[in-house]
């Protein structure tokens, strides 16, 4: 994401980057997922962007390797 800022964490065993540009977001997942694994971690990706952000968030697209959506309700 041009022009945004990044932070770079590890949940649950995996590493992910945020990407934030104003009230938009981008989550990239690196390395290799099981098929039954990944809704649980599109969940796990879901909760690192609010837990960072600190918004609730909207969905826009994506799957378990990368989602891009929408902060909203910002503390």
């Amino acid at each position: 994401m041009m022009g945004g800022q990044s932070v770079s964490i590890r949940l649950d065993g995996r590493d992910y980057t945020i990407w934030r540009k104003g009230a938009s977001f981008e989550i990239v997942r690196y390395g290799w997922v099981k098929r039954e694994d990944r809704l649980r971690v599109e969940e796990t990706m879901l909760a690192a962007v609010e837990q960072v952000t600190r918004c609730k968030v909207r969905v826009k697209s994506g799957d378990s390797a990368e989602i891009r959506g929408r902060l909203i309700a910002c503390k």
